[in-house]
Protein backbone atom coordinates (compact mmCIF):
# COMPACT_ATOMS: atom_id res chain seq x y z
CA UNK A 1 0.00 0.00 0.00
CA UNK A 2 1.46 3.11 -0.93
CA UNK A 3 1.16 6.65 0.88
CA UNK A 4 -0.85 8.07 -2.23
CA UNK A 5 -3.67 5.71 -0.93
CA UNK A 6 -3.78 7.44 2.72
CA UNK A 7 -5.49 10.73 3.29
CA UNK A 8 -5.04 10.44 7.44
CA UNK A 9 -6.32 14.71 7.53
CA UNK A 10 -9.77 13.42 6.11
CA UNK A 11 -9.48 9.81 7.51
CA UNK A 12 -9.76 7.77 5.02
CA UNK A 13 -8.12 5.25 2.53
CA UNK A 14 -8.82 5.28 -1.08
CA UNK A 15 -7.58 2.07 -2.75
CA UNK A 16 -8.78 1.55 -6.11
CA UNK A 17 -12.97 2.05 -5.93
CA UNK A 18 -13.03 1.35 -2.26
CA UNK A 19 -13.25 4.01 0.65
CA UNK A 20 -12.21 2.78 3.65
CA UNK A 21 -12.78 4.87 6.89
CA UNK A 22 -9.78 5.34 9.16
CA UNK A 23 -11.09 4.87 13.20
CA UNK A 24 -8.72 7.32 15.61
CA UNK A 25 -6.39 4.22 16.54
CA UNK A 26 -5.48 3.69 13.40
CA UNK A 27 -4.91 7.33 12.43
CA UNK A 28 -2.85 7.78 15.46
CA UNK A 29 -0.99 4.52 14.36
CA UNK A 30 -0.51 5.68 10.73
CA UNK A 31 0.84 9.09 11.63
CA UNK A 32 3.54 7.62 13.83
CA UNK A 33 5.16 5.52 10.76
CA UNK A 34 7.71 7.46 8.68
CA UNK A 35 7.57 8.45 5.22
CA UNK A 36 10.95 6.96 4.06
CA UNK A 37 9.79 6.01 0.38
CA UNK A 38 6.69 5.15 -1.50
CA UNK A 39 5.15 2.61 0.30
CA UNK A 40 3.62 2.33 3.97
CA UNK A 41 5.08 -1.20 5.09
CA UNK A 42 7.97 -2.78 3.89
CA UNK A 43 9.10 -6.31 4.34
CA UNK A 44 11.97 -5.82 7.00
CA UNK A 45 13.75 -8.84 5.47
CA UNK A 46 13.51 -8.08 1.51
CA UNK A 47 12.90 -3.92 2.07
CA UNK A 48 10.49 -4.33 -0.71
CA UNK A 49 6.45 -3.76 -0.18
CA UNK A 50 4.72 -6.89 1.53
CA UNK A 51 3.13 -9.29 -0.95
CA UNK A 52 -0.65 -10.19 -0.59
CA UNK A 53 0.29 -13.79 0.03
CA UNK A 54 2.83 -12.35 3.07
CA UNK A 55 -0.22 -10.36 4.67
CA UNK A 56 -2.15 -13.58 5.09
CA UNK A 57 0.99 -15.53 6.79
CA UNK A 58 1.50 -12.78 8.88
CA UNK A 59 -2.09 -12.35 9.92
CA UNK A 60 -2.11 -16.56 10.94
CA UNK A 61 0.71 -15.94 12.77
CA UNK A 62 -0.82 -13.25 14.87
CA UNK A 63 -3.76 -15.57 15.56
CA UNK A 64 -1.96 -18.22 16.64
CA UNK A 65 -0.38 -16.31 19.11
CA UNK A 66 -3.16 -14.59 20.25
CA UNK A 67 -4.73 -17.78 20.60
CA UNK A 68 -7.83 -16.72 18.40
CA UNK A 69 -9.13 -19.62 15.80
Amino acid sequence: MSWADFHIRCRYILKGQRLLTLNSKAEHLLERVPETGRYVFLNPKTGAPYQLHEFYYLHERILKQAGLP
